[in-house]
């Protein structure tokens, strides 16, 4: 007998009185995975019809695991929610119902930098359909201790800003880093095309040379914005000698 949504079910097969019946679920159902359960499905006819077996399904659930490893510090909450691991938190597990799909987003502390997930994620971003139990672990690594690491765009060593790599170990304007610890230098005024500019001190990391898509003055190495394009300075002289024809 297949029975496709709640309600009551009546076998089509006939049992003669006295005869013994078992009511045992055959398949259970997926997608989600289900576990069913049956009350009352044992006994055998006596005189009439046979009511009040009860078959019930619950929805499976799966643990969904996470840790946290390195010498960083941050924060880990999934979508939908379950798991809130916060920085003084050291692991967290939640039971998803199942197939359920689960986002799991890390946030690092400042001061710190979230390098990947490990186990069953990998990389920077971590989605999973709970069909089994399921483990991650996160790995926060602290910004300025020389390596460049994970998301890391550049570590010189210390978790200052104003030096060309931010407390966040982000490259900052107007600089170029490279190396690991990583060397910071300002190419935005030496004069020369360098750093990944694309044009003498205009493009990557300084402001955006003549020619380049631009929203304000302040985005444009000549400082002037027109039609939404940077344009390079200019001048008009009016020159009137009072001369009459």
């Amino acid at each position: 007998l297949s029975v496709g949504a709640d309600g009551d079910f009546t076998f089509a097969t006939e049992i003669a009185d006295g005869g013994a019946y078992a009511v045992t679920v055959l398949t259970e159902p997926s997608t989600p995975n289900q576990t069913c359960a049956v009350t009352g499905g044992n006994g055998a006819l006596a005189g009439g019809p046979v009511t009040g077996i009860l078959v019930q399904c619950v929805t499976d659930t799966y643990a969904l695991s996470v840790g946290k490893t390195g010498n960083g510090t941050g924060s880990v909450i999934s979508t939908p929610a379950g798991i809130d691991c916060a920085t003084g938190c050291g692991s967290a597990s939640f039971g998803f119902d199942s197939h359920t799909l689960v986002a799991l987003t890390a946030s690092a502390d400042p001061g710190s930098v979230f390098f990947g997930w490990s186990g069953d994620c990998t990389g920077l971003v971590c989605e999973l359909t709970m069909d089994a139990a399921k483990l991650v672990t996160a790995l926060f690594t602290d910004c300025g201790d020389g390596y460049v690491e994970g998301a890391e765009a550049c570590d010189d060593g210390d978790a200052d800003d104003g030096d060309g790599c931010s407390a966040s170990c982000a490259i900052e304007p107007e600089f170029a880093c490279s190396g690991s610890p990583s060397a910071c230098a300002n190419t935005c005024h030496d004069g020369t095309q360098n750093g990944g500019e694309l044009g003498v001190d205009c493009g990557g990391a300084c402001l955006a040379c003549d020619g380049a898509a631009c929203a304000s003055d302040a985005e444009c190495r000549s400082g002037g914005c027109v039609g939404d394009l940077c344009a390079a300075a200019f001048s008009h002289t009016l020159t009137l000698d009072g001369t009459s024809e």
